[in-house]
C-alpha cells in the first residue's frame, strides 16, 4: 500500500535544523543512548552508508558500530523501520501553563525551551506519522 505523508515536508524542515544529509538520507542522533534516525524507510545499504558517514564526520568513529570487524549483516540486523511523530510542544493535558513553564512535566523537560523536538514512536495510521529508519543501540 502506497501512502503519502502530508505533514512530512514541514517535519523535515523542522528536523533538518539538527540533521545532516548524506547520500540523500537525512540523519541525526536521538536520545542519550546513541540511537540514530533517518527520515524515511531506506534500504539497509543506503541508510548504513549514511549512518557510517555521519558517525565518521561527527564522532570520528570507524563506522556506525565503531567496530572494524562488524559485518554488514550484523549492522543491518540492528536497523528498525518504524513510524514517528514530531513533537515540538507539550501535549500533556494534565497540567496548566504555569507547570509547563516550570518544566515539571516529562514532555516539557524533554523539549527544554530552545526549539528542541523529540520523536514519539507512532502507529503508522496516525495522521501525523512519518516513516523513519532507526539504528537502535
Amino acid at each position: 500500500m502506497n501512502r503519502t505523508f502530508p505533514n512530512l515536508a514541514s517535519t523535515v524542515e523542522e528536523m533538518r535544523k539538527s540533521m545532516q544529509e548524506h547520500y540523500g538520507v537525512w540523519v541525526c542522533f536521538v536520545g542519550d543512548d546513541g540511537d540514530l534516525v533517518a527520515l524515511g524507510h531506506h534500504e539497509p545499504k543506503r541508510v548504513l552508508a549514511a549512518f557510517n558517514r555521519y558517525c565518521r564526520i561527527e564522532l570520528s568513529m570507524r563506522n556506525v558500530a565503531d567496530d572494524r570487524d562488524v559485518s554488514y549483516k550484523e549492522a543491518a540486523e540492528i536497523l528498525r523501520w518504524r513510524h514517528g511523530r514530531l513533537i515540538t510542544a507539550c501535549e500533556s493535558p494534565d497540567h496548566d501553563d504555569e507547570i509547563r513553564m516550570g518544566h515539571s512535566c516529562h514532555q516539557c523537560a524533554l523539549l527544554g525551551g530552545g526549539g528542541e523536538w523529540w520523536l514519539d514512536w507512532s502507529n503508522p495510521e496516525h495522521p501525523d506519522a512519518f516513516p523513519i529508519t532507526m539504528w537502535q543501540v
